[in-house]
Order: structure tokens, then sequence, then C-alpha cells
């Protein structure tokens, strides 16, 4: 595959090469650096298709191969980009009456495909229905909920380095934020989706909403939500973590956001003088079970 991929570079790049080894004073334009840029697209492209048409041959097209598709990508596009700036810094530097734009489109465009190389990601799933008051627990409904910090290209958990142990917050964000369809998000649509208070104009949450990572992970053991998702248009919210922005000292590099399942947010269970107890779901059998031996004595 390294052989291959090798000989798509020296055939896309060929032309551009040539002029710069032969010292020709034309400069590699926009125009060109373009051209390359689809050649080099289209190649990746095939053999991606080809490696998951034969993966498809086996197995369902499901979520996860759409996954591995993506990362296969990523992987592909970082390998090709890395051998095009190799080849072309190593020619000699443009004269100074050269009009060309040192900072091209291109070379933006390598720059925005190696910042995001760090996610944060829940490492466990919510329940469907969570009620205020209540502690914020996994779908098992006595774990932590953890938050981890991941390598997006081999998908391991960054234990080491500065980013290891980073401040994270935690939002509430509008449950119809589709992240299903689009992982790729951007920072401002995040942003955009944060739910700061509900319509009684009171904070939604309670709790610590700041946590540090320890060794790449994070642990939400003390937030609960004060108010339910009924007024909101969609009736769910999701929950956002992103690092805080004063401590990261991490440059340019964007550390994408982790965001949760949608869920809804009911109000817990009161006592009414109307109509009785209202019990918590998890309380249901225990209340069932009490009445039942009563009966029987």
């Amino acid at each position: 595959m390294e052989g291959e991929m090798k000989r798509e570079m020296e055939g896309a790049t060929e032309g551009a090469t040539k002029r710069l080894m032969k010292r020709v004073t034309e400069p590699v334009t926009e125009r060109v650096m373009e051209q390359v840029m689809e050649r080099v697209m289209k190649r990746v492209m095939e053999r991606v298709m080809e490696r998951m048409m034969e993966r498809a041959m086996v197995s369902v097209m499901e979520p996860e191969m759409k996954r591995e598709m993506k990362r296969e990508m990523k992987l592909e596009m970082k390998l090709v980009m890395k051998r095009l700036i190799g080849t072309l810094s190593t020619q000699d530097p443009a004269p100074a009456d050269w009009n060309v734009n040192p900072r091209t489109p291109f070379d933006y465009q390598i720059k925005k495909s190696e910042e995001v190389e760090l996610q944060l990601v829940f490492a466990n799933k919510l329940r469907d229905k969570i009620y205020t008051k209540d502690k914020i627990r996994d779908e098992s409904d006595h774990g932590f909920v953890k938050i981890k910090l991941i390598d997006t290209l081999s998908r391991k958990t960054v234990k080491v380095g500065p980013s290891s142990s980073l401040e994270i917050e935690i939002f509430v964000l509008d449950g119809d934020f589709n992240v299903e369809e689009n992982e790729n998000w951007t920072e401002m649509e995040f942003n955009a989706k944060i739910v700061h208070q509900s319509g009684y104009d009171k904070p939604l949450m309670k709790g610590k909403q700041k946590l540090t990572l320890r060794d790449g992970v994070g642990t939400i053991d003390d937030l609960s939500f004060s108010d339910n998702s009924s007024w909101i248009k969609c009736k769910k919210f999701r929950l956002g973590a992103r690092v805080v922005q004063n401590s990261s000292n991490m440059g340019q590099v964007r550390i994408k956001e982790a965001i949760t399942e949608a869920f809804a947010v009911k109000d817990y269970p009161v006592k009414s003088e109307t109509t009785g107890p209202h019990w918590h779901p998890q309380f249901q059998s225990i209340h069932q079970g009490t009445y039942k031996r009563t009966f029987q004595d």
C-alpha cells in the first residue's frame, strides 16, 4: 500500500517537482497546488474505497464501519500530505520577487487537517430519562460518568503530557444538536447549542460543572439538573464537555468537544395530597412489594 501511495504521489506532483528541480522561474501557483490536491484526493478516495469495499463483502454497512472509513481517510490523508509537504519543502525557496502568497489555501487545509487530533469523549452512556435532583449517573444508574481525552487517530486515551491534565467544563446542550449525522461540528456550532438557563431564568444544573483530567480521564460525580427539559422545543437535552479555554497550552490546536446522546429530564417525583405519592421508577418494585406483603399479612 505504501509503495502504491508513493507512486501516486510521484505522479501527482511530477510536474511541480520537475519545475522546482530544474530551477525554472515559474512559481508554483495556488492553481497548480489545487490541481495536485485534486489528484491526491482522487487517488486516496480510490484506495480507501477499494479497501472498504473488500470489507463490505463480508459485513453489513453499520455505523462502526462508517467510523472505520473515516479513520482510514484521516490516516491516508495524513500520510499523503506529509509526503507532499516533504517533497516541496526540500526544494529551494521561491525568489523574493515572486508574487506568491506564502500561506496558500492548500497550506491552510494542511494545518486545519492536523489541528483536530485530540478529542474529548464520554466513556459511558447516560440514561434515556434523568430526574431533577438526582445525581447524573450512567445508564447502569450507579456508575460515575467518565470523560476521556483521546487521540482521534489511534482512539487511545492520552495519559501523559500537559493535555492529560486539562480542566474541563460541562454544559447543557439543546437535544436537537444532530451530531449523529454531523460528526465534524465546529466550535462555533457547539457554542450555539449551549442552553444557559431555563425558562424560569434559573441555572439548569447544580454541582460541580468543572473537573480536571487525571491521566486523561475525568469524572462527573456531583452534578444534577434543577429543571426539566419539557420547556425546550425538542423536549430533550444533551451534555457537552469542552476544555476550559484559559487552561489549554495547546496553542491553536483545537481539542474537539464531547457530546452525549439526547435524553429527557423529568421532575423528581413528589407527594401530592390529591393523587398520592409518585414514585421514582427505581423504587417502584420496592413500593409494590411492600404493599403485597402488607396485604398478605
